[in-house]
């Protein structure tokens, strides 16, 4: 038969094991929350790239942009009007001229 200084210990240490599995359990619910949180936020940028991907491809469409750039009286550039990148310094006037 165990004596009571050996029960105080087990009885001691048993609580002591109670609160850890307690402090465990609260730890992994807080982990849990966090978790779920994230997969809400997950999805919720997952969701608006989906929207950001048809609204791009709908402002980038081929019908659509020659239909306003003829509305704007827009025309397709001319190779003419491209120049080089030295061309262009030849063409800025300098402080003397």
């Amino acid at each position: 038969m165990l004596s009571w200084r050996a029960n105080l210990c087990l009885l001691v240490a048993g609580v002591g094991a109670l609160a850890m599995v307690f402090m465990i359990k609260a730890n992994v619910t807080q982990l849990k929350q966090q978790h779920r949180q994230l997969l809400q936020e997950q999805h919720q940028l997952s969701e608006d790239i989906r929207v950001l991907l048809a609204e791009y491809a709908f402002l980038t469409e081929p019908t659509r942009l020659q239909q306003q750039a003829s509305a704007l009286g827009l025309q397709p550039q001319q190779p003419t009007q491209v120049v080089s990148f030295t061309d262009a310094f030849n063409l800025v006037p300098t402080a003397a001229q």
